[in-house]
């Protein structure tokens, strides 16, 4: 399997497991998290390189250290929400205060608790997507 097809699977059930609203059942939640799970050790043991897939996704992912301060921003997340410039190397609290950055609601709760926690959340627009095109 090529890593475009690859990702494009990941995407799918992604999608998918939101359109069913499967963060609402736990089992399902699990499932998809199984799933993923799999697909990412297939991606590991064949060798593709994660940052080419999450940089591929249309989806904005945004990675912090353990006090909060961002360290990556994918190129989507510059289409999706602010430029990278705007988050990298800021406290996460600082930028969510400012009102330029919604995280879903987990980003904070990882940070202040210190564990892992699952939540998926799908976030309405009311502006479109940002464009380099004129």
């Amino acid at each position: 399997m090529n890593q475009i097809v690859a990702i494009q699977e990941v995407i799918e059930k992604i999608d998918d497991a939101v359109k069913r609203e499967d963060y609402k059942d736990p089992d399902a939640a699990l499932a998809l998290l199984q799933s993923l799970k799999a697909d990412l050790h297939y991606f590991h043991e064949a060798g593709i390189d994660f940052k080419v897939v999450v940089d591929s996704l249309d989806d904005s992912i945004y990675i912090t250290d353990k006090e909060g301060r961002v360290m990556y921003v994918n190129p989507a997340h510059k289409k999706n929400t602010i430029e990278p410039e705007e988050v990298l190397g800021r406290l996460t609290g600082d930028i969510v205060r400012e009102g330029t950055l919604f995280t879903g609601g987990s980003t904070m709760d990882v940070i202040k608790e210190k564990k892992k926690i699952f939540r998926l959340s799908t976030v309405q627009k009311k502006d479109p997507p940002k464009s380099d095109i004129p």
